[in-house]
This record gives structure tokens, C-alpha cells and sequence, in this order.
């Protein structure tokens, strides 16, 4: 039973190193048409459909790999995290937007009285005078 379970695991490892190295070498056979496609006669929508089915045997192949299992579930989660977004309406958000301007308007009429007052009894003089 012990014997099984090493077995597994390092057949899992082998497997995952052959999706990984056949991916790459799938990758490197799309340079490689890129890189004779002028070289050779072939129309673009030989290029094209070939283009296609190695992207889709590159992904087919990367979903079945522990990264690629981790990457659909990382999808299928941020799609429910979607669905339980809120977008507030539009009455919500005007509210909100008034109560920033009205705060703002308030802080900045604030500032302005201070700064009159500070100003009207001389208390904070930050001017330089030059000496010669």
C-alpha cells in the first residue's frame, strides 16, 4: 500500500513534467511556423486554423496541469465574487456626492475663517525680512 502511494506520487511528478515540456514544445512549434510561414506556401487560413488548434492544444493541455486546476478555480471564484457585487443606485451614489461637496465646502469655509483670524492679529507672521 505504502509502495502505491510513492508510486503515485512520482508518476504525478513525471506526468506533470511531460504537460509542462509539451506545452513548451508546442510553444516552440508555433515560433517555428511563424518563423517559415514565409518560406513556404501556405495561405492564411492554413496559418490561421493551424494557429487555432495549437492554442487550443496548449490550453487544453495547461488546464489539466496543478497550476492550470489552481487558474479555474481562481476564475470560478472571482466570477461568484462578481455576482455578489452590489452597484449602488443612482439615488445612493448622488447622496454620497453631496455630502463629500457639502463637508468640503464647510472644511474649506472653515480654513478660510482661520486663516482671516490668524491673519487680523498678526499671530503667525512667516514673513522674512532681509538684513543688510
Amino acid at each position: 500500500m505504502y509502495i502505491q502511494k510513492i508510486y503515485k506520487k512520482y508518476i504525478y511528478r513525471h506526468i506533470e513534467k511531460i504537460k509542462w515540456c509539451s506545452i513548451i514544445l508546442i510553444f516552440i512549434l508555433i515560433l517555428s511556423n511563424y518563423s517559415f510561414e514565409n518560406k513556404m506556401n501556405s495561405t492564411k487560413i492554413k496559418s490561421i486554423i493551424y494557429g487555432a488548434l495549437t492554442v487550443l492544444c496548449i490550453s487544453s493541455i495547461f488546464f489539466f496541469t496543478k497550476i492550470g486546476k489552481k487558474y479555474l478555480i481562481f476564475l470560478q471564484e472571482s466570477k461568484n465574487e462578481l455576482k455578489n457585487i452590489i452597484i449602488p443606485k443612482k439615488i445612493d451614489s448622488l447622496k454620497t456626492t453631496l455630502i463629500v461637496i457639502i463637508i468640503t465646502a464647510l472644511l474649506s469655509l472653515m480654513l478660510w475663517i482661520l486663516d482671516n483670524f490668524f491673519n487680523a492679529f498678526n499671530i503667525m507672521d512667516y514673513s522674512v525680512e532681509v538684513i543688510r
